[in-house]
């Protein structure tokens, strides 16, 4: 159980990636006349909440079986590399999400909890969700 919880503390520290700047580095700096903004832009938002619907979709899909799990977990990540490097880089830049994304997310962060069951002790999805930080990825 402490495994997964850590590594669904992985999982919503990646969903929170958008939300919150990152603690040690000052808030960045932009000119006056620039057009950057602090909010992920909708296209991005809309990449990022669809991988995490298609973890969710894993996650329920295996009925509890934490190897099938494990590899639907790993199998949207690596379809998804991508995607996690600009959402690391928007969440090193201090970027957020909007507040209906941040709604989606606790919505299928529910919805993923529900078909987790058995597998929240499982060391192979404990792994695979490990994959999903943003601090340190």
């Amino acid at each position: 159980m402490k495994l997964i919880a850590i590594a669904l503390f992985s999982l919503s520290l990646a969903t929170a990636a958008f939300a919150e700047p990152p603690a040690a580095k000052p808030a960045p700096t932009k000119p006056a006349d620039s057009t950057a903004t602090d909010t992920v832009s909708d296209a991005d938002a809309a990449k990022f909440l669809a991988f995490l619907d298609k973890i969710a979709d894993a996650v329920v899909a295996s009925n509890q079986d934490c190897a099938k799990m494990a590899a639907g977990i790993n199998g949207v990540i690596d379809a998804n590399l991508d995607m996690l490097k600009m959402a690391k880089a928007a969440h090193d830049q201090g970027r957020k999400l909007s507040s209906s994304a941040q709604e989606h997310i606790q919505g299928t962060m529910k919805r993923m909890m529900g078909g987790m069951g058995k597998c929240m002790q499982d060391k192979g999805v404990g792994a695979a969700f490990q994959r999903i930080d943003m601090k340190h990825g």
